[in-house]
């Protein structure tokens, strides 16, 4: 669901946001000379990132300085931050349409029963009111699921 979504997606930000972080601080703790098995006892669950562990593998087999690699990676994921930030931004439109799209026959109803049409005895009380309650039901489902696939395809949330 959107709501699911939304949830997923705030919660692998805050988890991008941590990594790009830690990688700067094992990168800054090298580059002020700690030593890599200090960094490491110092930052255990960010050697658990792929990306880390792939820099302080060939780090420790080649002798190569991990701080500049480090830079780089944080680099690059923070560039990739930014590109989820951008697409998120750009998707506010087509989420704002799945909000309208969920609230708008509710404030039809309340609209109706405001000007004292009794929508709800029409929808609930006759054959064709069933019918076009039904009918409105499902196109409202089918429009929340095609902008859900839209917002998801378009955030590679696939």
């Amino acid at each position: 669901s959107l709501l699911a979504g939304a949830a997923e997606a705030r919660e692998r930000r805050r988890e991008d946001a941590a990594l790009v972080e830690w990688v700067g601080a094992i990168a800054a703790d090298l580059r002020a000379g700690r030593q890599p098995a200090e960094v490491a006892a110092g930052h255990p669950a960010e050697l658990r990132s792929p990306a880390v562990a792939a820099v302080w593998t060939v780090s420790e087999r080649s002798g190569a300085p991990a701080a500049a690699v480090l830079d780089r990676v944080e680099q690059d994921l923070r560039t990739g931050v930014r590109h989820r930030q951008e697409i998120s931004a750009q998707l506010a439109g087509a989420r704002a349409t799945a909000t309208l799209l969920a609230v708008l026959p509710l404030l039809g109803i309340g609209l109706g029963t405001a000007m004292e049409a009794r929508p709800l005895q029409v929808l609930l009380g006759t054959g064709r009111g069933q019918v076009a309650l039904l009918v409105g039901a499902g196109l409202d489902a089918l429009g929340l699921l095609w902008t859900a696939r839209i917002v998801s395809a378009a955030g590679g949330e696939r």
